[in-house]
């Protein structure tokens, strides 16, 4: 399993718990940060892998592991022969199952 690593509602400009309870983006910002540790502990109690990565680098990373081919080439064939809906969210989760497969297959750690 592949996850966005998470950003840390901490980080957000508001000093108090009351504040990031009253505080829109931070309350929501902590809902996905508590969502994906959640999903993240769950798969690893099955045995899963969880591998977690950057979004800033994962196109990266995935080129990486297409050997640095051409991963949006790559991506759009993908996305044709499914077919749609083929989205940019669909397109980051295939780029992130791509790094993570590689490491996967590196048995090198891929969290960050």
């Amino acid at each position: 399993m592949a996850t966005r690593r998470c950003s840390s509602p901490w980080r957000l400009k508001v000093s108090s718990s009351e504040e990031r309870i009253t505080d829109n983006r931070a309350a929501n910002v902590a809902d996905s940060v508590m969502y994906r540790e959640a999903l993240a502990a769950a798969a690893e109690a099955r045995g899963w892998s969880v591998h977690w990565y950057h979004r800033e680098r994962v196109f990266h990373d995935a080129a990486a592991a297409l050997s640095g081919k051409d991963v949006d080439a790559f991506l759009h064939a993908l996305g044709r022969s499914i077919g749609p809906p083929w989205q940019a969210k669909h397109k980051l989760a295939a780029a992130a199952a791509l790094a993570a497969g590689a490491c996967s297959v590196a048995r090198a750690p891929y969290i960050f």
